[in-house]
């Protein structure tokens, strides 16, 4: 496992030219939230000195958690490292850092992020993370490992061992299918009219379906005959819009439910069950000696995915008696058609929060959009909670980019909304999903999974610009250029800003890095003066978190910069 762990740590060292200890850092946040390392350097790694106590920082907008991390590349867990963590959190995001400490411009940068959102009336859930090289179970680690997990604490704390950092590695690795899955359920029978059978089944539009309820034991031997045939169970989950989320608060509450034996047997009404898709589907008409089987190859689970994780965790740990009498309801369909998967997968995934990244992870642009990106030797990652290529040493660790982050400034460039793209991302993943299913007439076109839509190069240019800007501003923090704090807030419109010069001297198809650097200096030359004007116009109040996401900077912008 240490093993595993350091290679893992060189790699990153070695990529970005940074300590083994920084290294660490970013491998740590890698790990916990899946999000791509290029992402994490640039993005959410706090680097250098003045950081406050604290490595990283990672806002998701969508469910409104702030994740906040502190890490060690340490065999040895310390208490007073983890209760300095702690307080360093209190200080800065409770106090306002009322203690008066130094920090540097991109941890103040977090800071007016998070009071902004408080401003507007969000409310935002932090969650601590304390990581360290070791493990939990070697003595004396086990000793503060326990203290510490027993307290439940408001916000939330996690110490991630490396053990628990190598299971989340795995898991992000996206695995395709190699062997056929041929599994025959036994769907039970009808406890109202005992030895019926208990299926309901129907024919239309060339799909076979059916409706029917198994045992929580059944479903396990089904993984089981996945991980046999494949070598892991997530191929089972391979149409699934998102990844396994871990425990998260639903996941917890399907865990709660099967652990409690009063509990237990009313599973099936608490649960929405499991939807699969098969290649092929064998009804039974009639009973074999009073045994009614259901066949299916190749099945696929689309919805249920955190449901089978839990009960199969259950199996695995605590045996099949915990499971005993525990039945889920199951609907199965036969199809090949990718707009009906699609369509059932949108529909059925009600249960747990999903945002529009999720619902749209799916969809044939991306799948163009991966091809586009894989042409030019990037990874691009359509489903949260796993990375796309099953070698993260051969293939993450090149270059890889989320696609809500591509998305994100194709809105802000080629959209020509980077107050949008900067004020909510949501909005603009809203914005294409609908375009998916041509309810924004706008963007349908582009989106609609047309192979020849201009909209993949769009995507692949609009992320060059922004990695070159995302480059440029590592430099200016690695300077510690104080007068320039802006920077960590202008992304979008300096994006905004090359797209706008790039389309005006006609090099959008030639696109390179040299041409996008030489207009960089021009554009953030430009955004300079408009800040010092707003500056002197609203003086103490002025804020760059809020002038950043106001409307009036791209007006103001297009006027210094003679846009029309």
């Amino acid at each position: 496992m240490t093993s595993i762990l350091e290679n893992f740590i060189k790699a990153i060292s070695d990529k970005y030219k940074i300590s083994l200890n920084e290294a660490f850092e970013i491998l740590s946040m890698f790990s916990i939230l899946g999000r791509p390392l290029d992402e994490i350097y640039k993005e959410y790694w706090v680097a250098g000195t003045n950081d406050g106590g604290i490595d990283g920082i990672y806002i998701d907008e969508d469910t409104g958690n702030v994740h906040i991390f502190q890490s060690k590349n340490s065999k040895q867990l310390k208490q007073k490292d983890i209760q300095k963590f702690k307080s360093d959190y209190k200080n800065f995001f409770e106090s306002g850092n009322t203690s008066n400490i130094e920090i540097n411009e991109k941890i103040q940068a977090f800071i007016d992020e998070i009071k902004d959102f408080g401003e507007k009336g969000r409310i935002l859930k932090p969650i601590l993370y304390f990581c360290y090289s070791g493990e939990n179970t070697d003595p004396p680690n086990a000793k503060i490992f326990k203290k510490f997990a027993k307290l439940v604490g408001n916000p939330p704390f996690f110490i991630k061992d490396s053990v628990l950092l190598i299971e989340n590695l795995k898991s992000l690795q996206g695995i395709q299918r190699s062997s056929i899955v041929e599994f025959s359920f036994h769907p039970v029978s009808s406890e109202i009219y005992p030895g019926e059978q208990a299926i309901f089944s129907f024919y239309t539009q060339q799909i076979k379906a059916a409706n029917f309820r198994i045992s929580a034991i059944e479903l396990c031997k089904l993984i089981d005959e996945e991980k046999s045939k494949n070598g892991t169970i997530d191929t089972l989950f391979s149409e699934n819009i998102r990844g396994y989320l871990k425990v998260n608060k639903t996941n917890k509450k399907i865990l709660e439910t099967l652990l409690d034996s009063s509990k237990r047997s009313f599973f099936p009404f608490l649960n929405n069950g499991l939807t699969f898709i098969c290649e092929n589907m064998q009804i039974p008409a009639q009973p074999q000696v009073n045994i009614f089987l259901l066949s299916v190859k190749n099945p696929l689970i689309v919805n249920g995915q955190q449901t089978a994780r839990m009960i199969y965790k259950i199996y695995t740990e605590k045996g099949e008696k915990t499971l005993d009498k525990v039945y889920l309801t199951v609907r199965a369909y036969e199809t090949k058609e990718n707009r009906l998967i699609d369509m059932i997968t949108e529909a059925t995934n009600t249960q747990t929060t999903i945002n529009f990244r999720d619902q749209m992870s799916n969809k044939h642009f991306n799948h163009w959009a991966r091809i586009m990106f894989a042409s030019k030797k990037v990874t691009y990652i359509a489903k949260r909670g796993e990375i796309l290529n099953p070698n993260p040493l051969e293939g993450e660790l090149s270059e890889s980019v989320a696609n809500d982050t591509v998305l994100k400034f194709w809105y802000a460039t080629y959209h020509e909304d980077p107050h949008t793209a900067k004020t909510s991302k949501s909005r603009v993943l809203e914005s294409i999903f609908l375009a998916t299913k041509e309810e924004n007439p706008s963007l349908a076109k582009l989106f609609s999974g047309n192979p020849n839509s201009p909209v993949y190069s769009q995507l692949y240019n609009a992320y060059q610009i922004y990695k070159l800007v995302l480059e440029k501003r590592k430099i200016i923090e690695s300077k510690k250029q104080t007068d320039l704090e802006y920077i960590f807030h202008a992304d979008e419109l300096i994006c905004y800003g090359i797209y706008k010069k790039l389309q005006k001297k006609k090099k959008l198809k030639n696109l390179s890095s040299i041409n996008i650097e030489s207009l960089y200096e021009e554009v953030r030359s430009i955004i300079n003066e408009v800040v010092k004007e707003e500056k002197v116009n609203l003086g103490e109040v002025y804020a760059h978190s809020k002038y950043f996401k106001s409307e009036g900077i791209l007006e103001d912008y297009k006027l210094k910069a003679g846009i029309k």
